[in-house]
């Protein structure tokens, strides 16, 4: 099954490697741009992000500041995906 995958939070990380152990295609994964974070205010990745950097793979990451932008609407529609998994997001 084609999925596309949009997270952010760490809450999604353990059902995100459940699908990746499965027989399901991860296509794209969709999630928030780094924010300030620490001290410093430093941007900082989601942890969503930080999992897709660590794993080699053919899905695409895309950080959208805006999820319902006409191109990253275009881009989730042109994996065709059979299921969008939406997991702390944060955006509707």
């Amino acid at each position: 099954m084609k999925l596309v995958y949009l997270g952010s939070g760490r809450f999604g990380i353990e059902s995100l490697e459940a699908l990746r152990r499965s027989n399901h295609d991860i296509d794209l994964l969709v999630t928030q741009p780094p924010r300030p974070a620490g001290r410093g205010r430093k941007p900082c990745p989601t942890p969503v992000a930080q999992w897709a950097s660590q794993r080699t793979g053919r899905a695409e990451l895309i950080q959208a500041e805006n999820v319902n932008d006409p191109g990253i609407v275009e881009k989730i529609a042109a994996c065709q995906p059979e299921v969008i998994v939406v997991i702390a997001f944060g955006q509707k």
